[in-house]
């Protein structure tokens, strides 16, 4: 006689919480045999798959389990986890708020949305939904260290480091809330600290490349170079797949070739950087990338409160302050989640989209007339894919007007700064290929390095 199905499930999800995911899952595939619309066999058997990495399939088993079982909280707060590790924050968001409608005194449901909210630039709704969870659950760690990640996105380091230190008092191997930690350090200028941080954090997670790449960040800010090139290396030796650390060391080193900067590198540079940004880049660069392209829009003809306007890359929204006059609708975008939660709070966007900004162009059509990109294309070497993509996004006669740091040989170069620049002849070349002319091309000082001033193209190109 055959083990009833109930039993099987018992069982499936006794070696599931052991650890044991072949097993659970060899059960939970016995259990959907016999019943396929089994709603705790499918939401489980996603969750196996989550934990292995496997997204895709783990979400459409448990939109399979909503479907038998609309009224389930915890599979819509399985529904947000999958999404959340697929960066999917807006859908991550609403599976959120159907939980919480469900079930309002549900901590986990409180702190993903927290983590959705966050993700979108949102911080000051994430930090309510954080303290609504540690309100529901006092020892909550992951709450705890997620309060921490939005006050950081505010610039609170202070009250950021108090919760990663409460989460850790409450789960001292917490290896999230310690990498925070690091670099919650490294934010302060408390660079010793920070490296004592990162070594610790190291401990606790050996593979997580996050933690490595705070470490040799802090080293190369006490002036110990070679050692942070060895850190780099050392982990590449184990995890040759970690393109963000082997983009950091080829710009110290020269060793590998990047032809862009990896999506992944950039959103961790200003993830952990946005909160300083204005301040570093106007006061102590004296940056002026947001008024040269907004002069050089304005002698090209750009009228008042007449265009669409999409600013890609726009970082904490320095240039849509001097976009937003032009402007009958304006689109912010950008990779990192912290800058945009920094651009919403200047309150000049219609718009804001977390995402990288080839893809963002590339599903629109004819759909801007001015499109920005100030400071943001040094991040990438070969500028095909985004002239092309933006003129695909611009309507006709349309302009482009973007900034680059200066080469004076051939090409492109990526600068131990970890951006590139570019010679006027190599984009000259590709404006042919991309359906875009060239209006103007003006050389000016973008900021200030060091002692020495970057020098950069200010271009405007017209779609045609």
């Amino acid at each position: 006689m055959s083990e009833p199905a109930n039993d099987l499930l018992r069982r499936a999800v006794e070696l599931h919480h052991g650890g044991q995911l072949d097993a659970a899952q060899q059960l939970y595939d016995q259990v959907l045999a016999r019943e396929p619309r089994d709603p705790n066999a499918l939401n489980l058997l996603g969750m196996v798959h989550h934990q292995r990495g496997g997204e895709e399939r783990a979400e459409a088993l448990i939109r399979r389990a909503i479907a038998v079982a609309p009224n389930v909280p915890g599979f819509h707060v399985n529904l947000a986890t999958v999404l959340l590790a697929q960066r999917r924050m807006d859908l991550a968001e609403e599976a959120c708020r159907r939980a919480v409608a469900l079930q309002r005194d549900y901590p986990e449901a409180h702190n993903n949305l927290a983590v959705a909210l966050l993700g979108q630039g949102k911080i000051e709704a994430a930090m309510e939904e954080a303290t609504r969870a540690l309100r529901l659950r006092h020892h909550y760690p992951a709450a705890r260290n997620n309060l921490g990640n939005a006050f950081r996105a505010r610039s609170m380091y202070r009250e950021a480091e108090s919760c990663y230190r409460d989460a850790l008092a409450q789960d001292p191997r917490h290896g999230e809330a310690q990498s925070n930690l690091a670099i919650t350090m490294l934010s302060m200028n408390r660079r010793e600290e920070a490296v004592a941080e990162a070594k610790r954090a190291i401990e606790l997670r050996p593979n997580h490349g996050g933690s490595h790449m705070t470490l040799g960040l802090a080293l190369e800010e006490l002036g110990r170079k070679d050692e942070a090139i060895e850190i780099y290396r050392k982990v590449l030796a184990a995890k040759p797949e970690a393109r963000a650390l082997r983009f950091q060391l080829a710009s110290l080193t020269g060793e590998a070739t990047f032809d862009v900067a990896p999506p992944e590198f950039v959103a961790m540079l200003f993830d952990n950087y946005a909160d300083t940004f204005d301040r570093h880049l106007v006061e102590g660069l004296r940056y002026r990338g947001p008024e040269l392209v907004v002069e050089a829009l304005r002698m090209a003809g750009a009228r008042q409160h007449d265009a669409e306007i999409a600013d890609i890359g726009c970082g904490t929204g320095l240039c849509g302050v001097l976009l937003r006059p032009m402007a009958r609708h304006l689109v912010g975008v950008d990779l990192s989640s912290r800058m945009i939660g920094q651009a919403r709070q200047r309150g000049v966007y219609d718009e804001l989209f977390v995402d990288e900004i080839v893809a963002f162009l590339r599903v629109r059509f004819a759909a801007y007339d001015v499109i920005t990109a100030t400071d943001v294309l040094n991040y990438f070497g070969d500028l095909r894919a985004v002239l092309s993509a933006a003129a695909q996004a611009l309507a006709v006669g349309g302009m482009f007007a973007l900034t680059l740091e200066k080469h004076d040989g051939d090409g492109f170069v990526l600068n131990p700064t970890r951006r590139y620049s570019h010679s006027i002849g190599y984009i000259r070349s590709l404006l042919a290929d991309a359906r875009l002319q060239e209006v103007s091309a003006t050389e000016a000082s973008l900021r200030q390095q060091g002692e020495e001033e970057v020098r950069a193209w200010v271009i405007m190109l017209r779609h045609d």
